[in-house]
C-alpha cells in the first residue's frame, strides 16, 4: 500500500511537472504598431470590423486573427493598405510601405514614375494637415469634416488637383510643396531606420518663439527645423556670439538665433 501511495505521488507530480512545462498557451494576437512620417496622429485604421484613430505618436492596435490588411484613411480618402504579416509588434509602418515601392525610393526611385509620384502626393497630402509636421503630424478633422471628403484612394492614381479639392473640402487652402513633404519623410527615414538618404534641401524652418514688438537691442528667436540643417538670416549663415561658430539645427530639431534689433546698420 505504502509502495502504491508513493509510485502515485510520484506519477501525479511528474503530471504536474510536465503540464506546467508544456506548451505554455498561445502567442498573443495582438499587435501594437506607428505609423510615421514623424509620428502620425489621426488617421483612420480598419482590420476587418474593427476600426480605430491613431494617437500618441501614430500608434495602432490590432488583432492579427481579424483581418489579413490593415487599411489606413482620413475620412473617404484611402491612403492604402498593408498586409498584417508586414507589420511587426512595436515597429513603424512608413507611407512607402503603403506602395509598391522601397522605402528608400523617394525621388530617386527604380520603379515607374506613377508610383513614386504616388508616393510623393501622399506625402504632401499628409503633412498639410499640420502647420509643424517636425514635431509629429495632428490630424484634427471633425466628422463632419470627414465625410466631407470626397471618396478617392491613392491606390487609383490621383492628380494634385484631387489632393487640392480634398483639401479645400476641409478648409485647408495650402498643399505641401514637393520639396519640403519630401525633405521631412528622408528625415523621418534617417531618423529611425538610421539609412543614408538625402536627395532634396532640407524643409523651412519654423518659428516657435512668439514674436512681438520690443526695446531691446536684441532677442533669442527660438525654430524648429531638420536636424543638421544650418541656419540662415538674411542669406547669410548665422553665427552663434558665444562660440563663433555656424549654427545648426541641433538633435532635438531646435536651434535658437540672436537677431539684433537694435535698429542700426
Amino acid at each position: 500500500m505504502e509502495k502504491y501511495l508513493k509510485y502515485s505521488l510520484i506519477s501525479s507530480m511528474a503530471a504536474l511537472v510536465l503540464s506546467g512545462c508544456g506548451g505554455g498557451g498561445s502567442a498573443s494576437s495582438k499587435v501594437e504598431a506607428f505609423f510615421k512620417d514623424s509620428g502620425v496622429d489621426g488617421l483612420t485604421y480598419t482590420c476587418g470590423t474593427t476600426t480605430g484613430i491613431t494617437t500618441d505618436g501614430g500608434k495602432f492596435t490590432i488583432d492579427s486573427t481579424q483581418c489579413t490588411e490593415v487599411e489606413f484613411s482620413i475620412g473617404n480618402v484611402k491612403l492604402g493598405s498593408i498586409a498584417v504579416g508586414d507589420i511587426t509588434d512595436g515597429d513603424s509602418v512608413y507611407p512607402t510601405d503603403l506602395t509598391p515601392i522601397e522605402r528608400t525610393d523617394t525621388t530617386q526611385t527604380l520603379q515607374t514614375k506613377t508610383e513614386n509620384t504616388d508616393l510623393i502626393f501622399m506625402l504632401r497630402f499628409l503633412q498639410s494637415f499640420d502647420t509643424n509636421p517636425n514635431d509629429g503630424i495632428q490630424i484634427n478633422l471633425t466628422d463632419t469634416q470627414k465625410a466631407n471628403l470626397p471618396n478617392i484612394s491613392f491606390e487609383d492614381g490621383l492628380t494634385e488637383s484631387d489632393l487640392t479639392t480634398a483639401l479645400n473640402s476641409v478648409g485647408i487652402t495650402t498643399l505641401k510643396d514637393t520639396n519640403h513633404a519630401v525633405a521631412h519623410y528622408e528625415e523621418t527615414l534617417r531618423e529611425d531606420l538610421g539609412i543614408d538618404i538625402d536627395t532634396v534641401a532640407p524643409a523651412p524652418a519654423v518659428i516657435l518663439t512668439q514674436t512681438s514688438i520690443t526695446n531691446q537691442d536684441s532677442v533669442e528667436i527660438k525654430i524648429n527645423g531638420e536636424k543638421g540643417a544650418k541656419v540662415y538670416v538674411n542669406g547669410t549663415v548665422a553665427i552663434d556670439e558665444e562660440t563663433g561658430e555656424e549654427i545648426v539645427i541641433d538633435d532635438n530639431n531646435e536651434a535658437t538665433i540672436k537677431l539684433d534689433t537694435s535698429g542700426t546698420d
